[in-house]
This record gives C-alpha cells, sequence and structure tokens, in this order.
C-alpha cells in the first residue's frame, strides 16, 4: 500500500541528508525551501495520526481533525494508470492539491496516499494486515514518530509497556503490512524483542550464556599436555 512505503520512508526524510539523497534519486537536483519542509513535515504527521486513530480506535483530536480537512478540501482527484515511480508504487486514482505546497513527486504522492489511507477505517486497516513493527530499538537510534500518548498506546498494544518503561528502548517505527498478522518488520526486530524479554524475565540470561561460551572456548583451545597420551608401537 501505498500509504505504508510513504510513512516507512518519511522515516528518513527527517535526516536531511537522506531527505537531499531521496530526492536527487528523483531527479530534484535542490533541497527543499524551509516553507516547503514545514508543509511536508505537517503531511506527514497528518497521515500518521490518520493511521493512529485508525490503529488505536481512537477519534481525531480538534487539531489533527482541523489540519485534515483542509487539506482534504484542497485536494483534487485524478485517474492514471498505475505505476511505479520513485520507488513507489502508485494507484489509478491520484490526488494533489489544487495550488501545490510540495514539488512534485512529494505533492502526487502525500495527497493519494492520504486518498487511500483514508478509505480504511479500523476494521479495514486490521483486514487489511497493517500495523506496528512490535520489535524495539535502542531509543537514542530511534525517531519519535507519533506523540506521547499514541507512542504510550502502541506499546502497550505490542506488550512492550514493560520493556520499555525505563528509557533505554523504544519501539521500532516502521509499519508493517502483513496479511498474514505478521508483527514485525524484519528479523532483527524479532530478535531484539525476544532478547529484551529473555533479558527482563532471566536478568543473568545473558551472562551466564557469555560464561559458557567462554568457558567452551577456553577447553578447546587449551594445549594438550605432555605425556599426556601413551603411544604403543
Amino acid at each position: 500500500m501505498l500509504w505504508v512505503e510513504v510513512l516507512n520512508r518519511a522515516l528518513d526524510w527527517s535526516d536531511g541528508e537522506r531527505l537531499r539523497g531521496w530526492l536527487r534519486q528523483v531527479g530534484m537536483e535542490c533541497d527543499l525551501e524551509s516553507r516547503e519542509h514545514e508543509v511536508l513535515c505537517r503531511d506527514v504527521a497528518a497521515l500518521r495520526a490518520v493511521f493512529a486513530a485508525s490503529y488505536l480506535r481512537r477519534p481525531l483530536s480538534g487539531e489533527e481533525e482541523r489540519a485534515l480537512c483542509r487539506w482534504v478540501d484542497d485536494l483534487q482527484l485524478r485517474p492514471a494508470a498505475a505505476e511505479r515511480l520513485a520507488g513507489f508504487d502508485l494507484p489509478p486514482l491520484r490526488a494533489r492539491r489544487r495550488e501545490a505546497l510540495l514539488p512534485e513527486p512529494l505533492e502526487t504522492l502525500l495527497g493519494t496516499a492520504l486518498v487511500q489511507l483514508l478509505g480504511l477505517g479500523g476494521a479495514k486497516l486490521a483486514e487489511a494486515g497493517v500495523g506496528r513493527c512490535h520489535g524495539v530499538r535502542r531509543a537514542a537510534a530511534t525517531v519519535s514518530t507519533f506523540s506521547v500518548g499514541d507512542e504510550a498506546r502502541c506499546a502497550a498494544r505490542a506488550g512492550l509497556a514493560e520493556l520499555l518503561r525505563d528509557g533505554d528502548l523504544s519501539q521500532c517505527p516502521r509499519l508493517v503490512l502483513s496479511p498474514r498478522r505478521g508483527q514485525y518488520c524484519s528479523k532483527a526486530c524479532s530478535n531484539a524483542a525476544f532478547a529484551a524479554r529473555k533479558q527482563a524475565r532471566e536478568p543473568r540470561y545473558f551472562a551466564a550464556k557469555q560464561d559458557r561460551y567462554r568457558r567452551r572456548r577456553q577447553k578447546v583451545e587449551r594445549p594438550p599436555t605432555p605425556g599426556a597420551f601413551v603411544y604403543i608401537d
């Protein structure tokens, strides 16, 4: 789904250098102006709020609803052939503002993603198998994408609330599209969540495992004792 791809790719757009790299890939040699970057961040936040409201079964806040209505009121729809553009699969129904606030292809990507996402309510979101990754990452290396309240609700839904309480870890911000109800965006996230839960249940588990590994290595690497064997012709 386009909107899932857009929200996952947008995690890199908060980094100016990564955004510039992607813009160069789609033929844009200039950076976004500060006003355009503000619009981009606002649009991504609105998309994420629509997802969060459906995923967490909560109402949109007044501010979220007003921002969404302004955007929707300014959209124009047009049919087009399905195609792959700038690394995204565009559906046959496109949307963009009457007066574009972003350069292409960003304007069409974000507008079309919004229309596609609005067509899914909470039930259809579940049917499509879209959810937030249940994996964990080091908090210092994770981009914050949701409000504090939504972060807590997502963590509770993923069964991660206790693991994240100390603040050293955070939930992976990526969305997962898995009709088979997969909960992780990668094997790395699955392994990290397993390790964090194991450590929480058995604080000495990994230290003991390392000790056993070192003892085995020492036993294998220890040179044989002279005279330990007797050879008979």
